[in-house]
């Protein structure tokens, strides 16, 4: 009997699960890290040195990089309107407090600054240089390469940093105030089926849609939102067949870089730039769908072995013509995935740092924070959509005694402490789990060794037992087995009188 219990309630907890992962739980929750050892010091060290020197530049023009024998042929990332606020975003928990009152100063700036319209850069002459080296002009290449792919490409990314940037800084007020903008972009007619394609249809554009859904239900706006569910629903079921992905990755939005002459020298794997942990771990969830993810991925690693070292010598027409060296899309392209799809070691994420093109190399800066980020534990918890908010357990677990458990949540950044209590009757009586636990959003409980069928937990304000929130449903906490049948048992024998 302790075998067979031991075997029903892993079944039935995942049987629980599989009927709560629709398309939604890929809006509804996101990755929180705590825990990240004093070992990854050397990591958060540079991280803070790289976010120090996008900071002190303020806005930030386009990255040239000149690999190529020809001059007019240069090759630019980060083209697109508020791409950094991704970097920022991610980089924002892990910043000392006055690097952070910076980076809120900076991201309202740059949204200032903001092509709204387009959500695309100007030329490389506004804003300060990213490259580490003195160029005479900063526009050479520019207009052929705009003609020939920049403009094709997905214009998205700002839509994904603005939500990631208001979440982990918790400045709400940032998007009320350019909402009326962002939806304007949002739903122009030309970046979703017009002449620039759908613009949020692959693996590393998908996020756009789970942005705006967030946004829009902090904002209250429930016509957005579900503006951005429809295009998710419609997208989703598209992105389990991997290769009609890839097909209109390389022949709609970079068929400059498919050509026969260039296709060979360059790894293509644009459908995942600027990926969010959330479409990775839609991925995850498709055994079918990450095989072919991770052949994708390994095939590149293939083409260039040394892919991580971005002036490593191949010979290849990615960044210019007869170019030699790799552009810093590569990390973005394959480092989401080993982080999240293969859950590479973090020893193995560290080991491939070499060091950033220039200040404000973004994939650079974000595959930093994913090796320093898997040095931690991190925990699907639940977006909040309110000043307080228990985010896990938030009801339909099946929790074992005695066992260590995230509890997490979401409260305004004013409150410095909170409460955590625990109840079995809809909170006529409560007990105490942890009082004047600091404001970090996570705390690991040991569950008691008690059975409960009708658990929920609160967590407060210390200073304010008026702002809470609870457990929207119950869940449950089981003891161990043998346990579990000595409670069960006189029920049965019950039963078995009729």
């Amino acid at each position: 009997m302790k075998t067979f219990l031991k075997t029903i309630v892993p079944l039935y907890c995942a049987g629980a699960l599989a009927a709560h992962a629709a398309f939604d739980r890929y809006v509804e929750e996101y990755p929180f890290t705590i825990g990240i050892p004093p070992s990854a010091s050397n990591l958060l060290a540079e991280l803070r040195d790289e976010i120090a020197k996008i900071l002190a530049a303020g806005r930030l023009a386009p990255l040239r990089i000149h690999y190529a024998d020809e001059i007019y042929r240069g090759y630019y990332l980060y083209t697109e309107t508020l791409r950094d606020l991704i970097t920022i975003g991610a980089a924002y928990p892990y910043l000392s407090p006055s690097q952070q009152s910076a980076a809120r100063a900076f991201v309202r700036t740059q949204c200032i600054n903001a092509v709204w319209w387009s959500m695309i850069e100007n030329p490389p002459t506004n804003g300060a240089r990213r490259e580490l080296y003195v160029t005479r002009d900063p526009l050479h290449g520019w207009g052929h390469r705009y003609g020939m792919d920049i403009q094709n490409r997905p214009r998205v990314a700002g839509l994904i940093g603005l939500e990631l940037y208001a979440r982990t800084s918790g400045d709400w007020p940032l998007i009320s105030n350019y909402w009326s903008n962002i939806l304007d972009y949002y739903s122009r007619n030309d970046m979703w089926g017009g002449s620039l394609g759908y613009q949020g249809d692959l693996y590393g554009t998908l996020g756009a849609h789970i942005a705006v859904a967030r946004m829009a239900a902090m904002v209250g706006d429930t016509a957005a939102r579900s503006q951005a569910l429809a295009r998710l629903s419609q997208q989703f079921p598209q992105h389990t067949n991997f290769a009609a992905i890839v097909n209109r990755s390389t022949n709609w939005y970079y068929s400059f870089l498919a050509s026969d002459r260039a296709a060979p020298l360059i790894f293509h794997g644009w459908l995942f730039l600027n990926i969010t942990p959330e479409v990775c771990r839609f991925i995850d969830d498709r055994p079918a769908l990450r095989a072919a993810a991770l052949a994708h991925i390994d095939a590149g690693q293939h083409l260039f072995p040394l892919w991580w070292l971005h002036q490593a010598p191949y010979w290849t027409r990615w960044t210019g013509d007869e170019g030699m060296g790799l552009s810093p899309e590569i990390l973005g392209m394959i480092f989401p995935l080993e982080r999240w799809v293969r859950r590479t070691s973090h020893h193995q994420l560290a080991a491939w740092l070499s060091a950033p093109v220039g200040r404000g190399d973004c994939y650079y800066i974000e595959s930093l924070i994913n090796a320093l980020e898997a040095h931690g534990t991190t925990v699907w918890t639940r977006f909040p959509t309110a000043p307080c908010a228990l985010l896990a357990p938030n009801g339909g677990e099946v929790l074992p005694e005695l066992s260590s458990v995230p509890i997490s949540w979401h409260i305004t950044s004013t409150v410095t402490s909170v409460n955590l209590e625990l109840s079995d009757d809809d909170f006529l009586t409560t007990s105490l789990i942890a009082s004047n636990v600091p404001n970090s959003g996570l705390f690991l409980w040991t569950t008691p060794p008690a059975f409960f069928t009708n658990a929920r937990i609160r967590v407060s304000a210390s200073d304010n037992p008026a702002l809470f929130d609870t457990s929207d449903r119950p869940f449950v906490i089981i003891p161990e087995p043998v346990g579990l049948l000595l409670l069960l048992c006189p029920l049965l024998l019950r039963r078995s009188h009729f």
